[in-house]
């Protein structure tokens, strides 16, 4: 009841009409004869939370993502890839005299990185041992598969995204000398006999790396061979493209010491008063934040016949929590779910489905540059408040390319100061208050 009393208060302490505003509806003679109020309120109250989603669907990787590096509030994370090659050239017309010289791993920059880029990093190569499928109908980030505990080969090298075109990981030479071997003797001939040796490869970094890099599928293994007694001894290829239907990311991080160690099933969140007044979200690894709005069906109690104008919710990131190393995007996905965890449909507003879209406060706010994402949501609002069955609904927000990066957000809670805080502003009409 004092929440209550508290909000009710706010919204009538909050009032003000503008006759200057120009407001266009479609409400009909009744609406345009009776006289009308506008009420703009800021104080409704809403509560953020952050959660972790039991998996998230990686299928169709249009990125790979390696490496590791430790965050000193997210912990650990580490982003590895599995992928499934193939071949779609004529193997059988190898000449039977080929000499085996090299094998190559080329894995394309696509100029995606998160954290320090200036050490050097170590990746590794192995070979999957299991036939690389979906769980049930896809791929998740908790999807796992075997490999043979050898690497077939290892890099260590200074990433440069920015400025180089690939690294290149030399692969073992006796596994290179006997896949040629297979496939002078016609073992392999097709795609399909080369899955049945090779049924997939995974490459990882180790705990000693310091970021995480992107790669493109146009990424390849490249078998390199001569051919004796030929012109200029030229050297051939024969190169194993990335089957995108069968390659994903599996990305995790290690929640001990975090805030996010008792995240261990969907349902459970963890209020922003619990984690130094913030909530967190995550690409890869699935944290995000929860928002609630609980109250906004009692806005109904003001008299007369009234509806949402305009409701943007207003997320602020906490100041620093975002660099050029650890850096964050212009825009958030935003989805509608229930009090089980589970996702129900994207949000939508007037024109398709919504977004948080960070807003240019250049001007305003100069010198602190804050990073505010503003969230249209009158259409949300409007159904909580017109089906009394949306009330246990919720909003999950968080980074956008959450399946081939791993940005990460932290973003102020209803408890910061006023000006940083997670914010309702609303706008509401009564077009009739007899």
């Amino acid at each position: 009841m004092m929440r209550y009393a508290f909000l009710m208060f706010s919204i009538l302490s909050l009032i003000a009409c503008n006759q200057d505003q120009d407001i266009t509806l479609e409400i009909g003679e009744d609406f345009i004869s009776s006289e009308t109020q506008v009420f703009h309120i800021d104080t409704i109250s809403t509560t953020v939370s952050t959660f972790k989603f039991d998996s998230l669907d990686v299928a169709s990787a249009n990125r790979l993502l390696i490496g590791n590096y430790d965050d000193p509030v997210f912990g650990k994370t580490k982003s590895k890839s599995f992928m499934q090659l193939v071949n779609f050239s004529r193997l059988d017309l190898i000449n039977n005299d080929a000499v085996f010289d090299s094998i190559v791993l080329i894995l394309n920059y696509d100029h995606y990185f998160y954290n320090d880029t200036i050490p050097s990093q170590r990746f590794n190569v192995y070979q999957v041992n299991q036939t690389i499928k979906p769980d049930e109908i896809s791929y998740y980030n908790t999807t796992d598969f075997e490999v043979f505990p050898t690497p077939i080969g290892s890099h260590d090298f200074r990433p440069q995204p920015r400025d180089n075109d690939s690294i290149r990981i030399k692969l073992n030479d006796n596994f290179g000398s006997e896949l040629l071997t297979k496939i002078v003797d016609n073992d392999i001939t097709t795609t399909e006999e080369f899955l049945d040796d090779y049924e997939g490869f995974m490459v990882e970094g180790t705990d000693e790396n310091t970021c995480i890099l992107g790669f493109n599928t146009s990424s390849l293994l490249r078998l390199y061979y001569t051919i004796p007694n030929e012109a200029d001894d030229d050297e051939f290829t024969i190169d194993f493209t990335i089957n995108t239907d069968n390659t994903f990311n599996q990305t995790t991080n290690d929640p001990e010491n975090t805030y996010f160690e008792s995240l261990t099933d969907e349902e459970i969140s963890i209020p922003s008063s619990l984690t130094d007044n913030a909530a967190y979200a995550q690409a890869g690894n699935g944290i995000a934040l929860k928002v609630d709005i609980p109250y906004i069906e009692r806005i109904a109690d003001i008299n007369g016949e009234g509806l949402i104008i305009d409701a943007d919710l207003k997320i602020t990131l906490r100041k620093n929590s975002d660099s050029e190393l650890l850096h964050t995007r212009d825009s958030l996905q935003v989805f509608v779910m229930n009090q089980n965890g589970e996702i129900l449909n994207p949000l939508f507003d007037s024109s398709g489905t919504a977004f948080g879209i960070l807003e240019d406060n250049s001007e305003t706010s100069p010198e602190f540059g804050e990073k505010i994402y503003s969230i249209s949501v009158k259409e949300f609002l409007t159904q909580k408040l017109e089906d009394i069955t949306s009330q246990d609904l919720f909003l999950a927000i968080y980074p956008a390319r959450f399946n081939t990066t791993v940005d990460r957000y932290i973003f102020n809670g209803e408890l910061a100061p006023d000006d940083e805080k997670i914010k309702l502003e609303l706008t509401y009409l009564i077009y009739d208050d007899e």
